[in-house]
């Protein structure tokens, strides 16, 4: 699958358990390589809080994470009274 997009230049990748069926050598290669494409872009540009609401449903702040500078995806806190 992440051939799949990599090969038809998909601009953004959303990946869930990306590597859960890969035996560990694998994994590693497969981690180092999605490492290498994060380098690449700014996922702060990417992961808006409109984009996590448009694909997972979900109100949520975006922030960025202190040790990491990526974003870190907080599901805001529901006021008594609102859906």
């Amino acid at each position: 699958m992440i051939a799949m997009v990599l090969a038809q230049e998909t601009p953004i990748l959303l990946l869930e358990e990306p590597i859960a069926f890969l035996d560990i050598v694998h994994q590693i290669e497969m981690l180092d390589l999605l490492d290498d494409l994060n380098a690449e872009g700014n996922p702060g540009d990417i992961v808006t809080e409109q984009l996590v609401h448009d694909v997972f449903g979900l109100r949520a702040l975006v922030i960025e994470d202190p040790v990491s500078d990526t974003p870190m995806i907080v599901p805001a806190k529901r006021r008594r009274g609102f859906a």
